[in-house]
């Protein structure tokens, strides 16, 4: 039996991918899955499960089991959010004067 987090997954392949019967082990690129649909996965993912985790992440875990795993991780010991630098503007010079 699916844990909750498989299934809320499988959910969200389904959706995506347009298939009804997914398994755990089943990998997502050889269901037809791509890189586009692959960063809507993780959006929807951390959407679904109020996380942030890249969209790499379905490269490194492509199945339900793995991506649950890399989920309920992510749940449990959450990952800083990366800071993004501030960029100082600069003053528009007008190139006629």
């Amino acid at each position: 039996m699916p844990s909750d987090t498989e299934a809320r997954l499988t959910r969200i392949w389904s959706d995506c991918l347009g298939i009804d019967a997914i398994a755990p082990d089943d990998n997502f690129f050889q269901l037809g899955g791509h890189s586009l649909l692959a960063a809507d996965i993780m959006v929807s993912t951390c959407a679904e499960f109020g996380i942030s985790l890249p969209a790499k992440t379905v490269f490194a875990a492509p199945t339900i089991a793995e991506l649950a795993r890399a989920v309920e991780a992510e749940r449990v010991n959450p990952t800083p959010a990366s800071v993004i630098p501030r960029v100082e503007r600069r003053p528009v010079v007008d190139p006629a004067s």
